[in-house]
Formats: C-alpha cells, structure tokens, sequence
C-alpha cells in the first residue's frame, strides 16, 4: 500500500511539473514586449544591410506587442496596428497569432521568460530570428 501511495503521488507531482512550464509560459508572455534585434538568413550586400539596420531602428522605435491575459493582443509594426487571438500550441513550443483581419501564423518559440522572448518565424523561405524584450 505504501509502495502504491509513493508511486501515485509521485506521478501527481510529475504530472504537475509537466504542466507548469506552458502556463509558465502564458504568464511570462502576458505583458508589453519591444523588438530588440532581428536576425535573418538571407545574405544581403552592404547597401541592403545599411538599409536593413536603418529598418530595425525604427522597428525598436515603433513597433510593439502587447499580450493580455485574456488571449487578445495588439501589434505595432511601423504605426500599422494589429488586434486579434493569440495562444500557445504544442506544449508552449509555437505562439499562435489570429489577427481579426487575416488567417492565422504561427513562430516557433525558442526562448521565453520574464524578460526576453525570442521566435522563429518563416517567410517566402527566409526564416527570421526576432528578440524581443519585455517593457516594465
């Protein structure tokens, strides 16, 4: 009887600490968020590089996210703002965005916690690697 008490208890606390990093995750998220850099794996001479630069400038300037514990977000890209759903799929591996006016995308979250939040995100071939950092 002992050994079966162990055993369930043991697989409760597994079963706990499994789910706890998704809504780690959720509670990470849920805040204001700012680009801080953007990688890209697309080569570019030096006069798309300056201009490339001169875009993430701005970007760190003007753009935003903001995600609310209700599931709704809010986006700032260049003064073009975006509302809609967001969530987290596969065990808080994918940031799933649903924009009121458009389909749904999805980037693949390779780091969050309280303070930066890094994606990975695909388009026409070229993957992007966009940090962002939390806004107090």
């Amino acid at each position: 009887m002992n050994k079966f008490l162990i055993i369930f208890f043991s697989g409760l606390i597994s079963l706990f600490f499994a789910c706890k990093p998704h809504i780690n995750k959720e509670n990470d998220l849920i805040g204001t968020w700012r680009v801080d850099d953007i990688k890209i794996n697309q080569e570019m001479s030096l006069s798309q590089k300056a201009n490339f630069n001169l875009y993430l400038g701005q970007l760190r300037e003007t753009s935003y996210f903001i995600f609310r514990n209700d599931h709704k977000y809010e986006s700032s890209f260049n003064e073009n703002i975006s509302k809609g759903r967001w969530e987290l799929a596969n065990k808080g591996q994918l940031l799933v965005i649903k924009p009121d006016e458009s389909d749904a995308d999805s980037s693949k979250i390779t780091e969050l916690n309280a303070t930066t939040f890094i994606i990975l995100s695909e388009s026409d071939g070229v993957t992007s690697k966009i940090v962002m950092k939390k806004q107090k």
